[in-house]
């Protein structure tokens, strides 16, 4: 496992995103794309400010650990620089000073690395200081990111900003939305402003990662791997160590990246993809596939900052569970995720250090199929092993509260789409 975390290789994988990040560049920002990028759920400012995020981490990378990265960072950001700038950005923010900042972000992000533009700090104060800036209400994770990029050049955020969000409140590790797993990974983000500075939390730091390893099980399971890359961050952005779980799932997402050249995202649609031909299937290409190429270069960049020691895989422990996915998973997914491949390939003593990954996985399944017997075999199981996870101790919650329903009656179908999308019609 060592071979996928040495300087080099993360180094590599952290130059394959700039690579892309300058292709972005030029070909959906520089260029008037032919494709509807906001249709692709890929609109213009969304693009800036991501690729501005990912330079932002890449600057900071050592260059004794990779002796290319601020050099193409900064040919990236010397690009990118007059979009951050642009007459369209600065007119957002004259229009929509509830936006500024959001307008602003990539532009604070590239002053924070050395490229400031005066002219467009001036508007973002002006704006600020208009009687309208506040009329924006925004969810938790996102009135966070306003102080983040508030705080882009000044002291760390105070743990009360964080509060209301999942640092604070915690996330529902087992039939939460997709939505709410993003937002976890965003409050980490913001709050540690990329993994550059040290923050106190809400809760523990081990409460936090407790989630995100229960989280690690669902998004592998759905071979959701751009959201798995974003709750991998958690670990080096707020300097701990890697778990057994968070390196076995670091270990899944550089496979597939080595095996395709990049990791795919649940946003591509070959079938779309095929109506589209020349130029614009190329900047369809890049459009909806971009985002996930930037997640594994943000989180190797992170990983290239800490400490060689915390970014080491550990040892772990095994729990004399030793379960195996064919005895305890119901209805095996067609195809099987990836992550069962790579679990298969390794020693029965590193698939037993993960029986609390595959326990995760077994319950999220059966709770998500109204299998609850089964649900209930798993937690009692896991609990006698001493495996207590996030998603084992919900389920127990989850268990106590399903007595009351009726699923024999026939009534499951009235609310069987309560799990996936967890708010009333």
């Amino acid at each position: 496992m060592m071979s996928k975390r040495t300087d080099a290789v993360l180094a590599a994988r952290v130059l394959r995103a700039l690579d892309l990040a300058e292709r972005v560049t030029a070909e959906l920002l520089d260029a008037g794309p032919s494709v509807d990028l906001s249709a692709l759920e890929s609109p213009r400012d969304k693009i800036l400010a991501e690729t501005a995020l990912l330079l932002r981490v890449a600057a900071a990378v050592p260059p004794d650990r990779a002796p290319n990265v601020a050099r193409r960072t900064n040919r990236v950001a010397v690009r990118l620089r007059r979009h951050a700038s642009s007459v369209r950005v600065q007119a957002g923010i004259v229009l929509h000073p509830a936006l500024a900042r959001d307008y602003a972000l990539a532009h604070r992000c590239l002053a924070a690395m050395g490229y400031p533009d005066p002219a467009v700090e001036a508007l973002v104060e002006q704006a600020l200081r208009a009687p309208n800036a506040a009329s924006r209400e925004r969810v938790p994770h996102r009135e966070l990111e306003q102080a983040w990029i508030d705080q882009l050049a000044g002291p760390p955020l105070p743990a009360a900003v964080a509060r209301s969000t999942a640092l604070g409140c915690g996330v529902d590790v087992i039939t939460g939305s997709r939505d709410n797993w993003y937002a976890l990974t965003h409050a980490v983000l913001y709050a540690t402003d990329l993994g550059l500075r040290a923050v106190e939390l809400p809760r523990h730091r081990s409460a936090v990662l407790r989630e995100a390893e229960s989280l690690l099980a669902g998004t592998l399971d759905g071979d959701d791997f751009d959201l798995a890359g974003e709750v991998l961050m958690a670990w080096p952005m707020l300097g701990e160590p890697w778990s057994p779980v968070a390196s076995f799932a670091f270990d899944v997402l550089c496979g597939i990246e080595d095996e395709i050249g990049l990791l795919p995202s649940l946003a591509i649609d070959g079938a779309a993809w095929h109506r589209h031909s020349g130029r614009a299937r190329q900047e369809f290409a890049l459009a909806t596939s971009y985002h996930t190429v930037y997640v594994m270069g943000l989180l190797c960049a992170t990983i290239l900052r800490q400490d060689s020691a915390r970014a080491t895989p550990p040892k772990g422990t095994t729990h004399g569970a030793r379960v195996r996915p064919s005895d305890v998973l119901i209805a095996d997914r067609s195809p099987t995720p990836r992550w069962q491949s790579r679990y298969e390939s390794l020693t029965a003593r590193e698939q037993a250090i993960l029986d609390p990954f595959v326990f995760d996985v077994a319950i999220r399944r059966a709770i998500r199929q109204f299998d609850f017997g089964v649900a209930q075999q798993m937690v009692v199981r896991a609990a006698e092993h001493g495996i207590w996870t996030a998603a084992v101790e919900q389920a127990a919650g989850l268990l106590q509260r399903a007595r009351h329903l009726d699923l024999e009656s026939g009534t499951q179908g009235q609310f069987a789409d309560t799990v996936t999308v967890g708010v009333p019609h």
